[in-house]
């Protein structure tokens, strides 16, 4: 009679330990992130970190299924702490689910994959290039910064920075903020252009469009603090140091990793194990 109560009790207990420490936390984190270059048949997903680490992103077509992986725009090496990831390939008017993994973690939308959905096939469009140089504050090149450009209430389309601080970008394709068509501008429009990079800074300006197709366009970062090595670093460079996250957007669990968890609740099951079974042996 007690040795069966007893079982009922573990029972219950460990039911109580799975709603308390799922393991399934491990996923469960989201990152500040943003879509960029949304096209028929690509998009790109842009994060930005507090120290220099990989990164890539994993996709599929359904939510259950996130078995397609892709890496950095710069390589599968990359250590930065600026991310671009453009996913290609993709079909029209298709909606994408996706994951991003950052140093190892896996972030998403509260333990759903994230979601996007591809604009329609719009017509042909001949190239219209602006182009522009980043420095950082002490006059280096920024290689690995992002720069963001948009006209008006435009889609985002973003590049990134290479080793030799240039940037260029077709502004031609741009579309609405819903993706469904083409925008109608013309050269004396203005166009925004942000640059972020990352702990070296940021820098934003505005001109007309006419300006940025008539010569390079420079912007100087500031705000940051300057990183000893550039994007593009191997894996077989060494990383800058952790350093801080923002609790909002890279924390992992609530701040405690789910190998800690499991521990703590294995750890709890095994007290209790013990002191109900001296219970039970007690009592029979």
């Amino acid at each position: 009679m007690h040795t069966k109560r007893y079982r009922v009790i573990i029972s219950a207990f460990i039911l109580l330990l799975v709603f308390i420490f799922p393991i399934g936390q491990v996923s469960a984190a989201s990152i500040d992130h943003q879509v960029t270059n949304v096209r028929d048949r690509a998009f790109s997903v842009i994060w930005v970190t507090d120290s220099a680490e990989t990164g890539y992103v994993n996709y599929g077509i359904t939510s259950g299924n996130l078995n397609i992986k892709v890496y950095d725009d710069r390589g599968q090496d990359t250590i930065d702490d600026t991310h671009h990831v453009t996913i290609t390939g993709l079909n029209p008017g298709t909606t994408y689910y996706y994951e991003i993994v950052s140093s190892g973690n896996t972030y998403n939308n509260n333990r759903s994959p994230y979601q996007m959905t591809t604009g329609p096939g719009l017509g042909f469009t001949l190239p219209e290039m602006i182009s522009g140089k980043v420095y950082k504050a002490g006059g280096a090149e920024a290689e690995g910064t992002i720069i963001y450009i948009s006209m008006g209430t435009s889609q985002v389309l973003s590049s990134l920075v290479n080793d030799q601080g240039a940037w260029a970008m077709d502004v031609a394709p741009i579309r609405t903020a819903d993706y469904q068509a083409y925008i109608t501008y013309a050269n004396d429009d203005s166009i925004s252009l942000d640059a972020s990079g990352g702990r070296d800074g940021t820098a934003s300006t505005t001109t007309t469009l006419a300006a940025a197709k008539g010569g390079e366009l420079e912007m100087t970062l500031a705000g940051g603090t300057e990183r000893d090595n550039t994007s593009g670093d191997t894996a077989g460079s060494e990383s800058m140091s952790d350093g801080g996250r923002s609790e909002d957007s890279m924390t992992q669990s609530g701040g405690i990793y789910w190998w800690v968890w499991l521990f703590i609740g294995l750890g709890i099951l095994g007290i209790a194990g013990f002191i109900l079974k001296k219970l039970v042996f007690y009592h029979d």
